[in-house]
């Protein structure tokens, strides 16, 4: 059957009805096809985006002119009867639906009507219920059209950030809350919403400083990148995994919610972060770096396990039972297993290489240990006490209080690494005697860069910054 081709403004009141049933047929099948329009018989812009989504969709040229290779690819989603498209409902008997406006980029600016303004409006707002980072100003900017796609993805629908009668019905449960301003963050400290490519060249010196700030958290919440005032794909990279880490939605643009989430990390002169130490003093004298770092670096297994080589059988926070003494693991996990388990662990002290992977292998008990993060968390002093005892041999004056909390973090982590003797090491004896802080840190950022492994480039980068941003 011939279609005719068809484009922006066709089926519009001054032309033939025959166009109108072209423009609704074509809109029925795209509605099939997962778009978010209504088939009204009008070839307005929300008909177009569509078009052009599913153009680019099929690898045509998106030009949104539905000509005969258009018609084409929309052949499967024509074969279904024709339905009037449903209204946006929750089928309450007696109710009247709720009308909602298609919305998109632009809509609800200082020229636009108030109607708008409060239709935008309630989309943040229920965008914000339903977990996205934004304000609920009105205003139908990138940060708003960003969180429509995403929200868009998650109910496999087409991320086109238009927000017409399917997206509305999907956040019909978040609409149902009564309309609550969204609380400020505790300090009541205003930050701006960031996104990719905020801070070049263009843009103000006060918006660099925002992104430098919010690089410069990110940075001491254990991400790798430079503070360098330019909101790039690595401090997008960035946000996003920080969002998810902590139960956002990762969508990289930073709003009031991973503001406040990142609040621990903002330092002020007047109340510097205190690091998390785990009341590490008692078992690694003199320390008062961040143990939490170092075990975040380390990850978590949640199972015991052989790393294989020379090690022996190794339980979180990474113990391995080959190297420790008896001492160790009894401060470490008596409390923490059952006499069956503990005599377990202790009948493997000093197993290495094969003999270990065998044991493991042969006891179900020992493989049964399973050591929670949070346990991990509260023990991870005792697995570092002697890579700190064994670095503090070799760099004696790092123990001094006078040295920043920061050195002591990125010693130990090279310790616990790489291992205290390792001759890249050699290159820190100096700097450290004459307490040339940032020198150590640009020693540290260069240390091990042709490495095989990217992860330990990543991480000698990542020590490089957390010095680097306390002494800034």
């Amino acid at each position: 059957m011939p279609y005719p081709t068809l484009r922006l403004k066709d089926g519009f009141a001054s032309q033939s009805p025959e166009l109108r049933d072209d423009v609704k047929r074509l809109q029925s099948a795209l509605i099939r096809a997962g778009y978010d329009l209504d088939a009204d018989g009008q070839f307005g812009r929300g008909t177009e985006d569509a078009v052009r989504v599913f153009q680019r969709t099929c690898g045509l040229t998106a030009d949104g002119i539905a000509g005969p290779k258009t018609w084409q690819l929309l052949e499967p989603f024509m074969k279904a009867p024709e339905t009037p498209h449903e209204p946006d409902t929750d089928d309450t008997a007696g109710e009247s639906p709720v009308s909602y406006p298609t919305l998109r980029l632009r809509d609800g600016s200082a020229s636009q009507s108030p109607e708008l303004r409060d239709d935008v409006e309630r989309l943040q707002n229920a965008l914000i219920r339903a977990g996205y980072d934004l304000d609920a100003d009105g205003q139908f900017g990138r940060g708003t059209g960003a969180a429509v796609r995403a929200f868009q993805r998650t109910h496999g629908q087409v991320a086109d950030g238009i927000v017409g009668p399917k997206t509305w019905q999907t956040l019909e449960p978040f609409m149902k809350a009564p309309e609550t301003p969204q609380k400020p963050d505790a300090d009541d400290t205003a930050y701006p919403a960031l996104q990719l490519k905020d801070g070049f060249a263009s843009e103000s010196p006060e918006l660099r400083d925002d992104v430098k700030r919010l690089q410069s958290a990110l940075i001491l919440a254990g991400y790798d990148l430079d503070s360098d005032g330019l909101f790039g794909r690595g401090t997008e990279d960035a946000v996003k995994a920080f969002q998810r880490t902590h139960g956002q939605v990762a969508d990289g643009i930073v709003g009031p919610k991973t503001w406040q989430t990142l609040e621990p990390f903002m330092k002020t002169p007047d109340t510097p972060q205190k690091p998390d130490t785990n009341d590490a003093a008692d078992v690694l004298p003199g320390f008062h770096g961040d143990l939490s770092w170092v075990h975040d670096r380390e990850g978590h297994a949640g199972k015991t396990y052989w790393p294989g080589g020379a090690s022996g059988v190794t339980l979180d926070p990474g113990v391995d039972l080959g190297h420790a003494s008896p001492s160790l693991i009894e401060a470490a996990y008596k409390s923490l297993l059952s006499a069956e388990q503990y005599t377990a662990v202790k009948s493997v002290l000093g197993i290495k290489g094969q003999a270990a992977k065998q044991a493991l292998r042969n006891n179900a008990t020992l493989r049964s240990v399973r050591i929670s993060r949070s346990q991990a968390d509260g023990i991870f002093k005792y697995a570092a006490k002697p890579y700190w005892e064994a670095i503090v041999r070799r760099f004696p004056t790092i123990r001094e209080q006078s040295s920043p909390a920061s050195v002591q973090t990125v010693m130990l982590s090279l310790s616990y690494n790489r291992g205290a003797g390792n001759r890249n090491l050699n290159v820190l004896s100096q700097p450290i005697k004459n307490k040339n802080w940032l020198k150590v840190a640009d020693l540290v950022g260069a240390m091990q860069q042709n490495h095989s492994l990217a992860g330990i480039r990543k991480r000698r980068r990542m020590e490089a910054n957390l010095i680097r941003s306390e002494l800034a």
